[in-house]
């Protein structure tokens, strides 16, 4: 196992959580920014999944002309830039830029986690595979947990205009592409050959089960805070603190599925992962908003294990499932961004928030009828 490369992967993913999850705190500071509704401000957001789907999708094309090694290090300074670009547009109040700002975190996101993904798959045994999982995405847990807190803190200590502090959130990021310089090429990706490529049907199975859940991960981590204030009326510290600890419930599932021997078979933990979420949704929306936060802990299971079940039944062909699936992610994440904003504009942030209950019972359907890979050969029609 090459574990330098398995570090720096691990750090990779670290700076994903925290990048990304700088967003929903910033988001309600943004629409007052530039006076922007809830419908025009979930632009904020589907750019950047327009971003990762163009990356995603195109992936077959480009994959095999570098190392990953490489495609991550442009996927670290992709995400450096989103920061950046961000402060940037609030400093010059551009909303031009601010939308430059979300195609460069999409860049960015899409590389590091198509790579991070591919990595393990790659160098991890099926042994130690899901524990590699859960172990990876235990740092995107932790990052995600101490991106609200570093907002907290800025909030409390700076002057809210100080838009200094994004270039200081892109050192991070910058840190961990120096690292990458000093290591050898790791792995490369096979180019796609037509006799082995992943069918169509295949495709959508698969990017409609990641698109649906992972839309729905994000949905209830990025208006988290937006609910709470608006819908609850919550402060916006108690909201912030709210999402930290989802993030902390994150963390916690996934430091479980690391470090402790799960023997239930991979798609039943789906299943299991996915009833949690929706009992949990269901009473932090009608009844104690405090559960929106336990959210965090069976939603921790999911990414993880579906990687590994992924992998268990597509093997070598994984390679190319893996980023074409995350391209449903990114086409999911377009549509319910602008949905929930045209939701909440419409209809209020209390009652969009139905649409996470519909998700969660979609994404129960999806896994219950989602068939092995036997049951779908190479090439059959859709």
């Amino acid at each position: 196992m090459n574990r330098p490369l398995l570090m720096v992967a691990y750090l990779s993913l670290f700076c994903f959580g925290f990048v990304d999850n700088l967003r929903g705190p910033f988001y309600p500071l943004i629409l007052d920014h530039f006076k922007l509704s809830t419908h025009q401000g979930s632009w904020f957001w589907a750019w950047a999944s327009v971003s990762a789907f163009l990356v995603n999708i195109t992936s077959p094309l480009w994959l095999s002309q570098l190392s990953g090694l490489r495609w991550m290090a442009i996927g670290l300074v992709s995400l450096a830039f989103g920061p950046i670009s961000l402060g940037l547009s609030l400093w010059f109040n551009s909303q031009s830029v601010l939308w430059v700002s979300t195609f460069f975190w999409g860049l960015g996101f899409a590389l590091i986690n198509q790579m991070v993904s591919l990595f393990i798959i790659k160098i991890g045994d099926s042994q130690k595979r899901r524990r590699l999982m859960g172990g990876a995405h235990a740092t995107f847990g932790l990052s995600a947990m101490m991106a609200p807190l570093a907002i907290n803190f800025w909030m409390k200590n700076q002057q809210p205009d100080n838009y200094r502090w994004f270039f200081f959130f892109a050192v991070i990021p910058l840190t961990v592409f120096l690292m990458t310089m000093f290591l050898k090429e790791g792995p490369r990706f096979q180019p796609v050959k037509r006799e082995t490529a992943i069918s169509v049907r295949v495709w959508i199975r698969w990017a409609l089960l990641f698109g649906s859940y992972i839309a729905l991960e994000v949905l209830v981590s990025s208006r988290l805070i937006l609910y709470l204030k608006e819908s609850v009326g919550l402060a916006a510290e108690e909201s912030h603190f709210q999402l930290t600890l989802f993030f902390l419930m994150m963390l916690l599932g996934r430091l479980v599925l690391a470090f402790v021997s799960i023997s239930i078979y991979g798609r039943s933990l789906l299943l299991l992962s996915v009833l949690g979420t929706l009992l949990f949704l269901y009473i932090g929306i009608f009844y104690l908003y405090h559960f929106l936060a336990v959210c965090g802990f069976s939603m921790a299971f999911f990414f993880p294990v579906v990687m590994d079940v992924m992998a268990e039944e597509y093997g070598s062909s994984s390679e190319q499932l893996v980023p074409l699936a995350f391209s449903g992610v990114d086409a999911f994440l377009v549509i319910f961004h602008l949905g929930f904003g045209q939701m909440v504009f419409r209809f209020g942030i209390d009652k969009a928030m139905y649409l996470n209950l519909a998700l969660a019972v979609w994404v129960l359907i999806l896994i219950l009828f989602l068939p092995k890979a036997g049951q779908l050969q190479k090439g059959s029609e859709l």
